[in-house]
């Protein structure tokens, strides 16, 4: 069975790998995202809350940075400093947000000032986590989000492209190995696989192939918000809300919520460089308070 693969010169079956990669990553690629998601029709540019948007995009931080800009707004919280030294505290007011992201976010903020400890605390989040169920659920009924059948073609995607191409090179990676011959090219592929694949598939990602559609539509039509506040132009409250929700904080640049979630709310330890406060599951990487500018 290993004769085959013993026949193959090391240079030329390293070719050979590298093309078959490039052909299973989009394969992976296509299998993942062929979910049926998009033989429905996307719903109305505005008929998807900021708060869903939000949610959709980067998760509960996400969610929470909109509902602090819709609790500014309302007048039931108050901003105050700049940069890293920004802080919040809750405004009385005889009434409560209706949102009840925004009901758990200012409760919050009415025993914690400090941006740093919101977006660093688990059980905090977890809460938010939990009362964004009901938009997850409106989500998936919009085709919007990832269901559990296609969260699982995702992870099969992934794992069936893996097993292939690392299958097939780790045998070829043992014969060089017991042959004596050089594997070094070979190891470096061979964990490449998995990560390329991975980000073919994201199987961890909530959004469905039609959801990519509507946020790329949603970027394409608030992208005048976002050069509007560049430019130190008025925009009603309601736009803003739906930049917040589908470009992160980078819709605020300039302004005082934009230090909030790019340098108040960076957890300790990291420098306040950079546009993004860290990715959320909408986004890769693995900073910790959601996608400020990674949008």
């Amino acid at each position: 069975m290993l004769e085959p693969l013993r026949a193959i010169p090391g240079p030329d079956f390293l070719w050979y790998f590298l093309g078959a990669l490039v052909v299973i990553w989009f394969l992976v690629r296509r299998w993942a995202y062929n979910d049926g998601s998009q033989d429905h029709m996307p719903p109305q540019m505005t008929r998807v809350d900021p708060y869903s948007i939000a949610a959709l995009r980067g998760g509960a931080a996400e969610t929470v940075k909109v509902a602090i800009y819709d609790l500014e707004q309302q007048g039931l919280v108050k901003l105050s400093g700049e940069g890293a030294e920004v802080k919040m505290s809750a405004e009385a007011d005889p009434f409560e947000p209706l949102n009840i992201v925004a009901t758990e976010t200012l409760h919050y903020i009415s025993g914690n000032d400090s941006p740093r400890q919101m977006f660093a605390d688990s059980a905090f989040m977890g809460k938010v986590e939990g009362h964004l169920s009901s938009h997850y659920d409106d989500l998936k009924r919009k085709h919007l989000m990832r269901d559990e059948n296609m969260q699982s073609s995702a992870w099969m995607a992934f794992i069936i492209g893996v097993l292939l191409l690392d299958g097939v090179g780790g045998a070829k990676l043992y014969l060089g190995v017991v042959s004596d011959k050089p594997i070094i090219f070979l190891a470096l592929l061979l964990v490449i696989t998995p990560i390329a694949l991975w980000f073919a598939a994201n199987p961890l990602s909530r959004i469905s192939a039609l959801g990519h559609k509507h946020l790329s539509s949603l970027k394409s039509h608030f992208g005048w918000v976002k050069d509007s506040l560049g430019k130190k132009k008025e925009v009603d409250n309601m736009n803003v809300a739906f930049a917040m929700a589908v470009f992160g904080a980078g819709a605020l640049a300039g302004g005082p919520l934009y230090d909030l979630y790019n340098k108040a709310a960076r957890p300790l330890g990291q420098g306040n460089g950079g546009g993004c406060s860290g990715c959320g599951s909408g986004c890769g990487g693995g900073c910790g308070g959601g996608c400020g500018g990674c949008g």
